[in-house]
C-alpha cells in the first residue's frame, strides 16, 4: 500500500516534470537543402572528441567498413541505458532524414533525452492503466514503470505504440529504417529460433541492398543490443553502395579492444569508485554481470557488423556460439576430473569405440551423458529442424549426436 508522503511526493515530481515538458519541442525536420553526397560519418567526425575509436573491418567476401565507436551522452543514472539507447537511434535518424551538415547533433542533447525519458514513463504508466494490469507487482506498479529500466519486453511494445518511436519506422520516400533486438547473455544468443531466422534473414537482405551502388534510399538498420544487464546500439546506414556503421554505448567506454585483463581492471576501478563516492558497493553478483556484459559486447559486435557485411549469417553464428558454450562448459568439466581437457578428435574417437580400453575413457562414458542430458531435447530439436542442422558445424553436431546418443 503506498502510504500518504509517497504519494505526495509522486504528485510532487508529476508536477515538476509537468513543468519541464511542458513547453518541450515537437521535433520537426530541419528546413534546408539537402546535400546528394552527405556522410554521415563524415559529419559525426567533424569534432574528433565525438569518435572515441574507429575500427576498420575486413570481411571475408572481400567487403570492407568502417565502425566509428561514437561518444554519445553520458549515462549518470545507473539503470538508464535502455532509454539512452533509444534516444540514439532517434537522433541518428534525425540526422539522417535531413541530410544536412547543418542539421543540429542531437545526440549530445540532455533536453531531447529527457523529454523522452519522461514520455516513455508517462505512456508505460497509461498503458498499464488502460490494459488493467496489474499495478502491485513488477513490472506494472508504477515505481518499475515511471522509474525503472527498459525491461527487454518493453521494447517491442514501445516501438510498436509510443507514437515518438512509431514515427522512427513510419513509410518515408527516402529513407527506411529498421528496429530489432538481440539479446545476448553469457556467449549465447538468447532468441526464438523463428525470431532468430527472420532477423538473421533481414540482415542478410540489409547486407545485400548496401553493396548496392544504384539504390538511391537511406536504409537504416538499427540492432538493439541487450548484453546480459546493459543496453548498447550497433547502427548501420547505407546509401548508393556506401555502408556507415557506428556503436553507441552510454557508458563510453573504449571497450571492444579489450581483452580480460582491461575488462577487471575496469570493474576493479568501477568497485572501487563507487566505494570512494559514497554510493552502494556492486556485490559480487553486480560485479560478475558487468563483467559479463563486456565480454558479450567484445564478442557480438565483430560478428554483427559480419552479418551486415553480408559474409556471415547470424543463424550460423547463433548455432556455433550455442555449441562453443557447451564445449567450453565440458571442457571445465573434464579438467576438473582428469586435470586435462581433451580435444574435440579426441573426444569423438572415444565415444566412436565400443570396447573400453583405459580408466579416462571409463571415466568419460560415466561422466558425459549426465552433463548432456540437458541437452538432449536442443539436439531432438536440431535433428527435426532440417534448417538449423544445415548451420550447425558437422564437427559440433558428430560430438553431439555420440555424446547424447
Amino acid at each position: 500500500m503506498e502510504s500518504d508522503a509517497e504519494r505526495l511526493s509522486k504528485e510532487v515530481l508529476d508536477e515538476v516534470l509537468d513543468v519541464i515538458f511542458a513547453a518541450r519541442e515537437i521535433e520537426i525536420d530541419f528546413i534546408g537543402l539537402k546535400e546528394e553526397t552527405f556522410s554521415l560519418a563524415e559529419f559525426l567526425s567533424r569534432n574528433q572528441e565525438d569518435v572515441i575509436r574507429t575500427i576498420t573491418f575486413t570481411a571475408n567476401n572481400n567487403r570492407t567498413a568502417e565502425l566509428l565507436h561514437l561518444r554519445v551522452l553520458p549515462q549518470f543514472v545507473f539503470n538508464h541505458c535502455g532509454f539512452h539507447m533509444l534516444h540514439h537511434i532517434k537522433s541518428l535518424v534525425h540526422l539522417l532524414r535531413n541530410r544536412s551538415s547543418t542539421t543540429p547533433n542531437l545526440l549530445h542533447s540532455r533536453p531531447h533525452f529527457w523529454s523522452l525519458y519522461d514520455s516513455i514513463g508517462r505512456f508505460l504508466v497509461a498503458y498499464a492503466a488502460q490494459k488493467k494490469l496489474d499495478s502491485t507487482k513488477w513490472p506494472w506498479n508504477y515505481r518499475s514503470l515511471r522509474y525503472g529500466e527498459l525491461e527487454r519486453m518493453f521494447l517491442k511494445l514501445l516501438l510498436r505504440n509510443h507514437p515518438e518511436l512509431i514515427a522512427l519506422k513510419a513509410p518515408h520516400e527516402e529513407i527506411e529504417v529498421k528496429v530489432s533486438k538481440l539479446n545476448v547473455q553469457y556467449a549465447r544468443i538468447i532468441k526464438k529460433y523463428s525470431g532468430l531466422i527472420r532477423l538473421s534473414s533481414a540482415l542478410s537482405e540489409f547486407a545485400r541492398t548496401s553493396a548496392d551502388p544504384t539504390d538511391d534510399k537511406t536504409r537504416v538498420f538499427s540492432l538493439c543490443v541487450a548484453a546480459t544487464n546493459h543496453w548498447c546500439l550497433l547502427f548501420a546506414a547505407s546509401r548508393k553502395g556506401r555502408l556507415e556503421i557506428f556503436f553507441c554505448d552510454s557508458l563510453n567506454r573504449d571497450c571492444l579492444k579489450w581483452g580480460d585483463e582491461e575488462i577487471k581492471e575496469y570493474i576493479q576501478q568501477r568497485r572501487e569508485e563507487r566505494i570512494r563516492t559514497g554510493k552502494v558497493p556492486w556485490s559480487d553478483y553486480l560485479a560478475e554481470a558487468n563483467k559479463q556484459s563486456l565480454r558479450d559486447i567484445i564478442l557480438i559486435v565483430p560478428l554483427l557488423v559480419e552479418c551486415l557485411l553480408g559474409a556471415a549469417e547470424l543463424a550460423v553464428i547463433e548455432a556455433e556460439l550455442l555449441v562453443k558454450v557447451i564445449i567450453a562448459g565440458l571442457g571445465e568439466l573434464l579438467i576438473l576430473h582428469m586435470g586435462r581437457q581433451p580435444s574435440i578428435a579426441e573426444l569423438l574417437q572415444t565415444f566412436g569405440r565400443v570396447d573400453i580400453t583405459s580408466e579416462e575413457e571409463l571415466l568419460l562414458h560415466l561422466v558425459l551423458p549426465e552433463f548432456l542430458m540437458s541437452y538432449r531435447s536442443l539436439l531432438e530439436d536440431i535433428e527435426l529442424n532440417a534448417e538449423r542442422r544445415r548451420r550447425i558445424p558437422s564437427i559440433y553436431l558428430n560430438l553431439l549426436r555420440r555424446l547424447t546418443a
